[in-house]
């Protein structure tokens, strides 16, 4: 099953000829067409939404993904959703809109990036600050110290910093989310041999007898980012690894193994405590 999308990428924001990162090659400059698969995106926002280091993810909660599969209106071209799932409460409408607004582009930028290896920015943090024992690194979840919603592995060796947007108030709105604080979500910067993107993500969300669906990309410059130096790059590779296999554990029910293998000497300050029963043997 697949729907169109308007994608425009804003060249104008990034840094320009000669700098670090340069307009990747793939990437088409303005407005553009996608091809969207919606499968593909549905099974990407179950894989972004399932937690890295804590316990009591099944299964069932995994895919529950296949909940917005009747949120598509069927009869058209484009991705809109349908009247009914327009008018959910407000809280459930928010979340509907961070997911897609995660899971469109993420399909968008795997077809136009070489990327690998996905984890979520606030575990990446604290992986690597536990990691050389630094514990104070910002990892808020909101505010002026949040951290980037993802940082992902690719497969050139660079690291590339998403965050992503989503709204069903149309595309004035989504531009006044990409506006505001963008400098406090973009906070690590690699060495320059290792820098790849740095990105933020906005989309538009349709809705049936309305307005089409809208994806904007651009490359904000970051503020008063955390700095990573050359050798602390195996500290970086080693909170990405097991960001993804503790995923990928726990995707499959291996619970106990995902844990440690997510924090293999027990979570440090700036990680919660499991609140997992231990299991006793008898």
């Amino acid at each position: 099953m697949y729907r169109t999308i308007d994608v425009h990428v804003d060249k104008s924001s990034w840094p320009g000829i000669g700098k670090i990162p340069s307009f990747p090659a793939a990437f088409t400059a303005g407005s553009s067409s996608f091809n969207l698969n919606i499968n593909s995106m549905l099974l990407i926002i179950g894989y972004l939404t399932t937690p890295t280091s804590v316990t009591g993810v099944s299964l069932a909660e995994f895919w529950a993904w296949v909940r917005y599969l009747a949120a598509i209106t069927p009869r058209d071209q484009d991705l809109r959703l349908t009247r009914s799932y327009a008018d959910l409460d407000a809280h459930q409408k928010t979340i509907l809109s961070d997911d897609f607004g995660m899971g469109v582009p993420m399909v968008w930028l795997m077809k136009n990036l070489p990327l690998v290896d996905i984890v979520d920015g606030r575990y990446f943090l604290q992986r690597y600050g536990a990691s050389h024992g630094a514990y104070q690194h910002r990892t808020a979840k909101r505010g002026p110290n949040k951290t980037p919603d993802f940082v992902v592995h690719g497969h050139d060796g660079k690291w590339h910093i998403i965050e992503c947007k989503g709204t069903q108030s149309g595309e004035a709105f989504r531009d006044s989310q990409i506006d505001s604080g963008i400098s406090q979500k973009l906070s690590i910067k690699f060495p320059p041999g290792h820098t790849g993107q740095r990105l933020v993500s906005g989309l538009s969300i349709g809705i049936e007898d309305g307005n089409p669906s809208h994806l904007k990309i651009i490359d904000p410059e970051p503020e008063d980012p955390v700095i990573i130096t050359e050798s602390e790059m195996e500290f970086v590779k080693d909170a990405a690894t097991r960001g993804v296999m503790a995923k990928l554990l726990r995707s499959t029910g291996f619970e106990t193994a995902a844990e440690a293998v997510a924090a293999p000497f027990g979570k440090p300050q700036a990680m919660p405590p499991s609140t997992k029963k231990q299991i006793k043997s008898v």
